[in-house]
C-alpha cells in the first residue's frame, strides 16, 4: 500500500554531514547504489558508476545554467534588502522576484541597485512579488553577472557564496541559464567520465529544465499529494526525443 503521510518521510540530517565545500575531484563524490535484483544497497563512488549501469543505457542530463539572482539592494529609505530573481525573462508585470526587506511590502516601493530603480509593480502568488524597471533585459543580466551571487541554499555556508562557486555549483555541461539550483546529481560529472560513458556503449541525451521557486518550498501539508507543485519551464529537442524515447 502506497504511503503518502508527509511524517513517514520525515528525518534527522546532522549538520556535520552536509559538506559545506566539495571535493577537489567532483567524480570522488559518494554514489549510493541499489540493486533492485538482490534487494542491495551499497556506497559507491561516481567515478565507478559504469560498473552498475545495465548494459545500453540511456542517461540524460538537464543542461540548464544556474544564474546569479540574488542581488543586495537598497531601499529608497537606506535600509538593506535583497531582490532574489526568479526568471531572467520579464512578463507584462515586470521580472518575478522574491524580495528581503524590512516592513511591509507595498505597491511602488522602490528598490536601489547601483543608482539603478527597481519598481514593486505587483504581487504575485507563493510569497513572490513582480518588480519593474527601464533597464533593458540584456542589462540586467549584465548587473547579476557582475553584482549578483550563486544562490546556494541556506544549509551551505548560510547561503554565502565562496570563490568557486560559479565553478563548481554548475554540470560541466550546461548551457542554457535559467536555473536559481543546481540540478545537484549532475555536479559530480566531468567530461573524462561522460567519455568514458560513451565508449562503454551508452547514449547520453540531454533536456533542459530550469529549476524554479519549487525548490524553496516547502512541503506543509499532512498528505504529500496535497503539495501544490510550482511550475517549472522545460524544453527538449526532437534530436534528443529521439534517443530518449525509441
Amino acid at each position: 500500500m502506497s504511503d503518502f503521510l508527509l511524517t513517514s518521510y520525515d528525518y534527522h540530517l546532522p549538520m556535520e554531514l552536509i559538506a559545506q565545500h566539495p571535493l577537489k575531484e567532483r567524480t570522488d563524490s559518494r554514489l549510493m547504489v541499489y540493486q533492485k535484483s538482490e534487494d542491495q544497497l551499497f556506497h559507491s563512488q561516481v567515478r565507478d558508476i559504469l560498473s552498475s549501469l545495465p548494459p545500453r543505457c540511456t542517461l540524460v542530463f538537464n543542461q540548464s545554467k544556474v544564474f546569479p539572482c540574488r542581488l543586495k539592494a537598497k531601499k529608497k529609505s537606506g535600509g538593506e534588502a535583497e531582490i532574489f530573481f526568479l526568471d531572467l525573462k520579464p512578463t507584462e508585470k515586470g521580472y518575478s522576484v522574491l524580495l528581503r526587506a524590512s516592513g511591509k511590502r507595498k505597491m511602488g516601493d522602490e528598490f536601489l541597485i547601483d543608482q539603478h530603480h527597481f519598481i514593486l509593480q505587483d504581487f504575485g502568488e507563493e510569497g513572490t512579488f513582480f518588480i519593474q524597471t527601464t533597464l533593458s533585459p540584456s542589462e540586467v543580466q549584465e548587473l547579476l553577472e557582475r553584482q549578483a551571487t550563486i544562490p546556494l541554499p541556506p544549509y551551505i555556508r548560510n547561503g554565502e557564496e565562496s570563490e568557486d562557486d560559479r565553478i563548481r555549483y554548475q554540470t560541466v555541461y550546461s548551457t542554457l541559464k535559467g536555473s536559481v539550483a543546481a540540478p545537484t546529481a549532475g555536479i559530480h560529472f566531468t567530461p573524462e567520465l561522460l567519455q568514458l560513458i560513451k565508449e562503454a556503449g551508452h547514449e547520453l541525451a540531454f533536456v533542459t529544465l530550469h529549476v524554479g521557486l519549487g525548490t524553496f518550498k516547502p512541503v506543509k501539508v499532512d498528505h504529500i499529494l496535497d503539495h501544490k507543485m510550482h511550475e517549472e519551464t522545460y524544453m527538449i529537442d526532437q534530436e534528443n526525443a529521439d534517443i530518449i524515447f525509441n
